[in-house]
């Protein structure tokens, strides 16, 4: 039994009438489309050096070639690093108004403004001041 277009459209909106149904398609397409836009609005990640080399074979790869690009966030802000007020000098970081310490590559270190900033070159330093570690700063 064949089914004419027409036949197909009037039974999908009999079903469509139905409140029920109805709230639940369109639910599902809201978040079908905003999963979508949200992936589509990620950045890709940058890749280093050694995530570049690793997928390509080890004949094409050229380690005197490689060159690896970093900046710091003075050179994001257009001011040279000397210049910057408290230029990165450790590993730690912490905040001139709060106790704890963060890796400078955490989230938490990024949320501290600049001119709050405290650097510390080892664990033992910050401990020393009375900072603690974060609890979400991982590889602490």
């Amino acid at each position: 039994m064949r089914q004419s277009i027409q036949d197909i459209w009037s039974k999908f909106k009999s079903v469509l009438v139905d409140e029920t149904v109805f709230m639940a398609v369109v639910v599902l397409l809201v978040a079908v489309i905003s999963f979508g836009l949200g992936r589509f609005s990620v950045a890709s990640p940058v890749l280093s050096g050694s995530a570049m080399t690793a997928s390509l074979p080890a004949s094409e790869v050229k380690t005197s070639e490689i060159k690896v690009e970093t900046t710091t966030r003075a050179s994001l802000n257009s001011e040279p690093a000397s210049q910057s007020a408290g230029a990165e000098t450790g590993e730690y970081v912490g905040s001139k108004n709060g106790t704890k310490f963060h890796l400078l590559t955490c989230p938490g270190a990024g949320q501290i403004k600049e001119e709050n900033k405290v650097y510390f070159s080892s664990k033992q330093e910050a401990y020393s001041q009375g900072y603690t570690e974060a609890a979400n700063c991982k590889g602490i």
